[in-house]
């Protein structure tokens, strides 16, 4: 009995969600490739990432007097080294988000993206060059009426985007 009970609860949670996103014309959740963190940690590998290419996209954005919210894809080519025996990988993607000149006609947000490295012992690893490809969704929630500038930043990379929220 309590099975049925708990089950119909999930299962109404999960429809009343759909509703709302439906309701209030909002972007669906955002698919991550690889982790996501907004912790400084330990980055002691960042010298052999190398960015060849930062792209971002406007997935969904149907921006009006009920939904503030869009859907924006990033993705991040790159390449990787390490010292011998110490395989590198991309182990999360750090995310940092601010305002910059916040309440004057230039404000805009700014987003960093940083991957951040790892190893791993592996005896077959001989310092080559590795190539990583990833790309994340983010939710990206409007900072009032108007448009909205949003710089995206990776490395030296830099693309900015615009996003217009109207009544």
């Amino acid at each position: 009995m309590l099975f049925i009970v708990l089950s119909g609860m999930a299962l109404l949670t999960f429809h009343f969600q759909r509703m709302r996103d439906w309701l209030t014309g909002g972007p669906r959740r955002p698919k991550k490739q690889i982790e996501t963190t907004y912790e400084i940690g330990w980055w002691a590998y960042k010298q052999g990432l190398h960015i060849d290419q930062f792209k971002v996209d406007v997935l969904d954005s149907r921006l009006n007097l009920f939904n503030n919210k869009s859907l924006v894809s990033y993705t991040i080519t790159g390449t990787l080294t390490a010292a011998k025996t110490w395989k590198p990988d991309v182990y999360k993607i750090h995310l940092s988000e601010r305002y910059s000149n916040f309440g004057t006609d230039s404000a805009q947000a700014v987003i960093e993206i940083t991957p951040v490295i790892t190893v791993k012992e592996n005896n077959k690893y001989n310092g080559e060059v590795i190539p990583f490809h990833v790309t994340n969704e983010l939710i990206i929630e409007s900072s009032g009426w108007g448009t909205n500038k949003l710089l995206f930043k990776c490395a030296d990379r830099e693309v900015t985007i615009e996003l217009i929220q109207r009544k």
